[in-house]
Order: C-alpha cells, then sequence, then structure tokens
C-alpha cells in the first residue's frame, strides 16, 4: 500500500481523491470477464498504462487488477504467438506480486509452437493459481497428458474442457494427472469425451461433467466423493458394464448433496438405479431428464401404481423445494402424486408430457372447502410448464384454458386476501407469483390458431382478477430447443 501511495503522489487526473477511490475507479475499469486478446492496449488493465507514465505507474502497483489472465491465440495463428503470451503471462503475474491468479487458457489447432508454453506456465507457476479454466483443442491434449502431477497449493476451482480424437487416444493421450496434487480443489467443471482426469476426489464439493459418462462413474462418484454438494451428471449406457450388474445392496449415504442433475439415456427400469444406490437426505434442488434426443416412444413412464424403484425415487423428494422433471412421460395423476409426497414444494419444472392437463389443473386447483392437506404443492409459487403439443390425443380438451386460468386465480394473492376476510380460520396454500407456459408451436393450422388465442385469452381473464399479482409468461415456438430453461448455476 505504501507503494500505490508512493505512486499517487503525481498522478494526474485525480486531484484531492482518497486513495481507496482511485483504487476502486481503475477497479471498475476492468472487463467483467478476462479479454482473451488482452495483450493490446484497448482493455484495462494494459490500457491505463497507456494513458500516461503516471497512470502507468500506478497502475502496476495495484495487484488486483493483474490477478486476471486470458491467453488465447489469434484463429489465424502467428508463429511468434507464444513468445507474446509468455510476455502477457510475466508481465501479469509481476504485477500481481503475491496475490493468487486466475487464469483463462484457450488453445488451438494452428501449428505454432504450444508445448514450451503450457510446461512452462503448469510446471513453473502451478503454486500461483487459484481458479483454472482450460479450452484445450484436441491437438494440444497431449501435451496436457504429457505433463507430470504438479503443486497446485491453492488451486480452488478447475473448468476443463476438450475433445480428444480418436487419433489422440490412439497415440496414448488417455489421462491427465497434473491436477492430482490441489490440496483446496473444490469445485470442477468437466466436458471431456473418453479422457480421464486424475483428481483428489474425497475433498471435492461441486462437480459437473456435460459429457456422458457410464453408470459405473456415477457409482465411483457416490463413494469417493463424501463431500460433494452439487452434482451435474449425464448418464449412458457403458458397452463394457451393465446397470444391473452394478450392486443395490451397498447404498451409500451422500450426507451433504443438495444440488443433483441427472440426465437419463432412455426408459429402462435400471436407469433410476442412482436412487436405488444412494442416499440423499439433504436433496433439494434435483433436476431428472431424459436425454432430449430420445423418442417418445422410450421416454422414461411413470404411472400408477408405481414400480419399487419409482417409489424409491418418490420416497426421497420429501424435502424438495425446487424440481425439474423433462423429457419423460407422466400421467397426469402419477404427477399428481408425486406432488403429495412433495409438500414443501415452491418451484416447480414440467418438460414431460402429462397427457391430460386439464385434469393436472383441476387436481392443482384451490378449495376452501377442502383441508388444505389434500391440496397438492400447497407452497408452490413458481410454475413453469412446456407443452408438446403434437404429443397430445386431444389438444382442444387435454389443455382447457379455462381450468388452467382457474388454477391460478385460486392461489392468486388477491383471492386468497379476499378470502381471508370471509373465511379467516381456513388454512390457505402459498401466492402462486410466477406462472410460465411455453408450448411448441403445433404443424395442424386448427391447433395452431388455437394456442395462438390462449395467450390472449388468459391475459384477459387475469387482467379481470383483482389484485391478481401473478407474472405470467407465455411463448410458443416451432422448436423447444430454444427456450430458456433453469440451470443451477455451479458457482
Amino acid at each position: 500500500m505504501k507503494r500505490v501511495m508512493d505512486s499517487l503522489s503525481d498522478v494526474k487526473g485525480f486531484p484531492d481523491l482518497p486513495l481507496e477511490i482511485i483504487i476502486e475507479i481503475f477497479r471498475r475499469c476492468l472487463p467483467d470477464f478476462p479479454d482473451p486478446f488482452a495483450f493490446k492496449t484497448n482493455h484495462a488493465p494494459l490500457l491505463l498504462t497507456h494513458v500516461c507514465s503516471s497512470w502507468r505507474k500506478v497502475a502496476c502497483q495495484i495487484p488486483e487488477l493483474w490477478q486476471s489472465i486470458s491467453l488465447a491465440a489469434e484463429r489465424h495463428g502467428i508463429l511468434n504467438e507464444p513468445r507474446m503470451l509468455s510476455d502477457q503471462f510475466d508481465l501479469w503475474n509481476a504485477n500481481a506480486r503475491q496475490y493468487p491468479l486466475d487464469l483463462i487458457l484457450t488453445t488451438t489447432d494452428n501449428p505454432i509452437p504450444w508445448d514450451d508454453l503450457i510446461v512452462r506456465i503448469f510446471i513453473g507457476f502451478s503454486e500461483r493459481f487459484r481458479n483454472l479454466s482450460l479450452e484445450i483443442s484436441s491437438h494440444r491434449l497431449e501435451n496436457f497428458c504429457a505433463l507430470p502431477s504438479a503443486n497446485f497449493s491453492i488451486l480452488e476451482s478447475l473448468q476443463f474442457h476438450t475433445f480428444p480424437t480418436r487419433a489422440n487416444l490412439a497415440s496414448g493421450a488417455r489421462e491427465v494427472v497434473a491436477f492430482k496434487n490441489a490440496p483446496k480443489l473444490r469445485r470442477v467443471a468437466l466436458l471431456v469425451s473418453r479422457l480421464r482426469i486424475d483428481l483428489p476426489w474425497a475433498q471435492l464439493t461441486h462437480l459437473q461433467f456435460d459429457a456422458e459418462k457410464p453408470y459405473a462413474f456415477y457409482h465411483f462418484i457416490s463413494r469417493n466423493c463424501p463431500l460433494l454438494q452439487y452434482l451435474s451428471l449425464s448418464l449412458s449406457d457403458d458397452a463394457g458394464t451393465t446397470v444391473s450388474s452394478l450392486s443395490y445392496t451397498d447404498v451409500v449415504v451422500m450426507h451433504h448433496l443438495k444440488n443433483l442433475s441427472l440426465t437419463l439415456p432412455y426408459e429402462s427400469e435400471h436407469h433410476l438405479s442412482p436412487f436405488a444406490w444412494t442416499d440423499f437426505p439433504a436433496l433439494d434442488p434435483l433436476r431428472l431428464c431424459n436425454s432430449d434426443w430420445s423418442a417418445p416412444s422410450i421416454l422414461m413412464k411413470w404411472a400408477l401404481p408405481f414400480s419399487k424403484l419409482q417409489k424409491r425415487v418418490i420416497s426421497q423428494l420429501g424435502g424438495l423445494r425446487s424440481l425439474s422433471l423433462g423429457y419423460q412421460k407422466i400421467r397426469y395423476d402419477a404427477m399428481i402424486e408425486i406432488l403429495r409426497q412433495t409438500p414443501l414444494l415452491v418451484e416447480l419444472e414440467l418438460d414431460s408430457e402429462l397427457e391430460d392437463y386439464t385434469l393436472f389443473f383441476k387436481a392443482l386447483t384451490y378449495d376452501a372447502e377442502k383441508a388444505l392437506a389434500t391440496l397438492p404443492a400447497p407452497r408452490l409459487q413458481d410454475l413453469r410448464l412446456f407443452v408438446e403439443t403434437n404429443h397430445l390425443i386431444e389438444p382442444h380438451l387435454c389443455f382447457n384454458v379455462e381450468f388452467f386460468r382457474d388454477m391460478i386465480t385460486s392461489r392468486s394473492d388477491g383471492y386468497l386476501a379476499h378470502l381471508k376476510i370471509e373465511l379467516p380460520t381456513v388454512d390457505q396454500p402459498a401466492n402462486l407469483t410466477h406462472v410460465a407456459l411455453c408450448i411448441e408451436h403445433p404443424l395442424d393450422d386448427d391447433l395452431s390458431r388455437h394456442f395462438a388465442e390462449i395467450n390472449t385469452q388468459i391475459r384477459r381473464d387475469l387482467s379481470s382478477v383483482e389484485d391478481l399479482k401473478v407474472d405470467f409468461t407465455f411463448d410458443c415456438a416451432s422448436d423447444k430447443t430454444n427456450w430458456v430453461k433453469c440451470k443451477f448455476p455451479m458457482w
């Protein structure tokens, strides 16, 4: 701090401003995300050093400005780029002084010599990195597989994205061991295909795999990551290991796991097996989906009476406040029964076939003459529905807008407040504050017109209700993959 004070004695443009204010002004010049081509003078912090000599002197004395480094090659490739990137790293590293570094590294397939740069950074400066985000091209993967285990003593989070080719795997690029010795590593996000990464599994708290992994890998995770709080995993069948061959009897309790997102390959009783192998006493929220490419005929089916394994799943949902079910085939009565088993539910997202939405809405409608205990999801505040009309047998009958409106109104703040005056002793559900309805645009012209009128009719009906206080959103698209759905942020 004394160095900064001395540098401010003749700084231009900041007369009589306190030191803290000047430092904050410089900090706010930094981009929200590190510029991948930051070794240019049009972005801070380098921009600040090109205003005048006094600004350069001050900027180089504030380590916080240099903690985030982004190294990326130009797409066309320049032969001396590794030297430029190495110089950039040295400048940021020197100005950051003792402060930890956050590095974003993006390699390319361009014919430039990355090897020495990768070895120099990750072997020579491994103890400086707090957060790493690596996007490694397939042709550069061997550089990382060849790295020995380094001492990443302060590393807290790692994001590693790559897609190795068959040629890489054939040549021996099969495992990354560089991050095995990282005693503070807690959060890992991996987008890797057919590649093993050796990690300190027992200490991880957040784990996200964007590439499909076999069920045997989940079996491994559940038994080797006892501190896990967040898990996002897409599962697939593995030719070498069948799901049914894995042990059901050895049940593991994941005491700390709260946020769970699982994507299952397709319909099969065994594909719910993670819930047979594992107890989740702290689970909330849960996102359970089929793969989005699954055909309707092989979607996960839920119908009464539930199977033994489905009962096992539902028995672990009692503490949920947020539930997302995607690409599954669920009869409306089965969905209602699931909601009866999740009395604390506040947020519900359904991107699944319910077959009859009219009866589903009717069951969710609050009736003051009935006990609140008979109402499914009495604490529901946020409801999001994604409807594929082409899968409805009788769309005009299966989706009745009047029942949809009545369900919303019966749980609205205005209606419940009025009812509280008339029936002050009657228990009431929570206020429904947000409803989203997204409909996949049907191919049939009559259905197109029918659902085109839904938005207008619902808004007109809801606007007539006094003090409704419900945020209603509507969308109709020909491709529902364009819809923005909730995702659980990892950090």
